[in-house]
């Protein structure tokens, strides 16, 4: 799971950002917030951060699909800050936070 657990932010907007490679960061949107380890793009795309398609980024997208059923997953303006200590959740604590407590014998 740990190449999904990432995002990717080229060299100058993580020192601008004041991020280490392989540190935790929060990215926030205006739908939610995550918390995924950061590793550096080796290419240019300044203020783009990548992160991979998984149920990570569940909390950061537009839950509206506008009918197609699959939501936008480009474009999504987006904060990025590095969290000392952060902790990125392991799938079934991620499970557990999107399912709340609704327990019927699964998580």
């Amino acid at each position: 799971m740990e190449n999904v657990t990432v995002c990717y932010l080229d060299e100058d907007s993580m020192k601008k950002l004041g991020i280490e490679e392989g540190e935790t960061v929060r990215i926030s949107t205006k739908h939610g917030s995550t918390i995924l380890k950061a590793l550096k793009f080796h290419g240019e795309q300044p203020n783009i951060v990548f992160v991979p398609y998984s149920p990570w980024i569940n909390n950061i997208v537009n839950p509206d699909t506008n009918g197609v059923g699959m939501p936008s997953l480009k474009g999504i303006p987006a904060e990025v800050e590095p969290v000392k200590g952060g902790h990125v959740l392991k799938l079934e604590e991620l499970l557990r936070g999107i399912l709340g407590s609704r327990n019927d014998g699964g998580f």
